[in-house]
């Protein structure tokens, strides 16, 4: 009996023994550098935005963060990369929405949304249709009777299927079809090749942000954003010009992990980010970098509510989006 007691006991002493130690590691969290995962190529709006925020993110968490570029698909290699790494809470994964959104509704992947859970996002911003700056086409009329006077040659390039530059293809496609003309897609791997692209004279017109195409000073041109209002001082919005219904998907970045991390690990890290969410360096450093549509660094709460807003977005648009699939 004695035994049997002292080997109970020494069980009991052993498990406490392990809660404390894991107690006292996460507690000490991070004893390491952390990497983020970046499922899109250097060049892009999400690499930009990830560069802006990584100082204040490790200023934040107290340790050193590393990019690690795993691109291909539109962020979907990547991501499925993520899903397999061990969920320890020193890797977490940079992935714009409504892109994860959109590609596990239309694509096959090694994840669901659900599998991973919101850290903080980062800005929110709005396309807008783009030209070469020496392009015959001087507005969205010019495109218009362009592809109606040229059928099958206007072409239009994004930064992958199913991302939000797909959806707002989408909504172009349906709009020039309303005019009897059409359109060709063009998909690149991410938005540095598709801007390599307009410039390359490859395709005639893409969609993307201010902030990309100000990297370009001069060398592009802006025709209409997909918003209600005005919101790059030079450049119309469709509303503006008299095109209903080309209010399109905005583009955010989130900060995510894998919800089979450790319950302490996601709860710190939340905690340490989301005091960016009142930096008011963080946001000098994004307006500077032209990256102001509707400047935000949002909470976990609020990307939740704006998977909301993405969901009905894409429930709306699925008809025209289906027919615009590879």
């Amino acid at each position: 009996m004695f035994s049997r007691l002292a080997k109970t006991t020494a069980a009991l002493f052993a498990g406490l023994g392990m809660i404390l130690g894991a107690s006292a590691a996460l507690a000490q969290y991070p004893e390491k550098p952390i990497s983020v995962i970046c499922p899109y190529g250097a060049g892009g709006a999400a690499d930009m935005l990830l560069r802006i925020a990584l100082p204040h993110m490790e200023k934040a968490i107290g340790t050193t963060i590393v990019p690690e570029y795993k691109s291909g698909a539109a962020g979907v290699v990547g991501a499925n990369y993520y899903a397999t790494v061990k969920p320890d809470g020193y890797r977490i994964l940079l992935y714009n929405q409504p892109n994860m959104l959109l590609q596990t509704r239309y694509m096959k992947t090694a994840f669901e949304p659900e599998d991973f859970v919101p850290l903080l996002g980062l800005n929110l911003d709005w396309d807008m249709i783009i030209v070469r700056e020496d392009s015959p086409f001087k507005s969205i009329e010019d495109i218009i009777n362009y592809a109606k006077a040229n059928p099958g040659k206007l072409t239009f390039g994004i930064p992958g299927y199913n991302t939000a530059r797909h959806v707002n293809y989408a909504l172009f496609a349906d709009l020039l079809a309303k005019h009897g003309a059409s359109v060709t897609l063009v998909a690149f791997e991410n938005g540095g090749k598709q801007m390599a692209a307009v410039l390359g004279g490859q395709v005639d017109i893409v969609c993307n942000t201010y902030a990309l195409m100000e990297q370009f000073e001069g060398k592009l041109r802006g025709l209409a954003t997909y918003t209600d209002g005005r919101v790059v001082e030079n450049v119309p919005s469709f509303k503006e010009l008299g095109y209903e219904g080309m209010y399109g998907v905005g583009t955010t970045c989130y900060l995510l992990i894998n919800k089979k991390a450790p319950a302490e690990v996601i709860e710190t890290l939340r905690q340490k980010l989301s005091v960016l969410c009142d930096d008011p360096q963080l946001k000098e450093d994004i307006c500077n970098a032209n990256m102001q549509y509707e400047y935000g660094v949002f909470n976990a709460e609020r990307c939740i509510e704006l998977n909301d807003y993405f969901r009905k977005k894409i429930e709306e648009l699925d008809p025209i989006l289906k027919l615009s699939q590879n």
